[in-house]
């Protein structure tokens, strides 16, 4: 459930861990430290306004993402196990509405 109805474009980022087959998405500040408060994090404006982690800006998750990638290929991002093997943008398009029930109604 979202913290506020309307509708909202999330851009999430996902690690690809090998050793398990599959994506998943990225904590705060999981790698670059200079990303670590950033409107990614749970300080951004996404988390704010819907509780989900992520940024509103397609800009920003590139720009993110990109360093992410950089920062593999460059050896300066290293996963406890190795197995993390590359960074992508997933795009979420949520929406949510809630309406009260008069409970002398039901």
């Amino acid at each position: 459930m979202l913290r506020n109805d309307g509708d909202y474009t999330i851009y999430q980022i996902e690690e690809y861990q090998s050793t398990w087959d599959r994506w998943v998405r990225i904590h705060d500040g999981n790698y670059l430290k200079e990303y670590k408060f950033c409107e990614y994090s749970s300080c951004g404006p996404c988390w704010q306004i819907t509780g989900q982690r992520g940024t509103f800006s397609l800009e920003f998750a590139s720009k993110y993402c990109n360093d992410l990638n950089a920062g593999l290929r460059n050896g300066l991002i290293k996963s406890g196990t190795g197995e993390v093997q590359g960074f992508r943008i997933l795009v979420c398009t949520v929406s949510q509405k809630r309406e009260p029930l008069i409970p002398d109604k039901y």
